[in-house]
């Protein structure tokens, strides 16, 4: 399956890009990747690759021969523009400017911050005393435990309440300690 932009990248017949028959009979989504993004005329991996505007300011991304196109199902479309090392094994690593480099925090992967973001950073977090656990105390019941231990016992609000945003979780009143 895939959509019909392929038109406006193709000057020939669509039927003629490589791996047609095969993006026409799966259900998965196939996207086109123009070769000239990633590879040399030869075939070669680029040193350094091509970006869509490039390659629209040279007149090489539109209109183009269908030996320059090829299907590719999304996923694999995407591993191969994080590059050649990447690719062959499959897997991302961040941020490809900040080259892979981890601040502490699995969700921020590859980011790099400057030094007075760093520093300001710092500032927020002098005096704080939880080390980044917020245990939340109902007040009906004086039990205390942390925001995802209330979530699974089935108080998915019970931070709200005690941020003060919502009045009250299954009836119950919520404070931090």
């Amino acid at each position: 399956m895939f959509s019909k932009e392929v038109l406006k990248y193709c000057c020939e017949n669509i039927s003629n890009i490589e791996n047609y028959q095969e993006a026409l009979k799966d259900d998965e989504f196939w996207e086109v990747h123009h070769r000239l993004e990633t590879h040399d005329e030869n075939g070669n991996w680029l040193d350094k690759r091509l970006s869509k505007k490039e390659l629209i300011s040279k007149g090489l991304y539109f209109n183009r021969p269908s030996s320059e196109l090829i299907f590719m199902p999304r996923q694999k479309h995407r591993f191969l523009h994080m590059g050649r090392n990447q690719y062959a094994k499959g897997m991302n690593k961040g941020n490809q400017y900040a080259k892979g480099v981890n601040i502490g925090n699995q969700y921020a992967k590859g980011n790099v911050l400057s030094e007075k973001i760093r520093k300001q950073m710092g500032e927020s977090r002098k005096g704080n005393t939880n080390n980044g656990i917020a245990l939340i105390k109902c007040i009906e019941t004086d039990e205390i435990h942390r925001t995802r231990e209330w979530i699974s016992l089935g108080f998915p609000n019970a931070y709200n309440v005690a941020k003060g945003r919502q009045k009250t979780c299954h009836g119950y009143h919520f404070v931090y300690v």
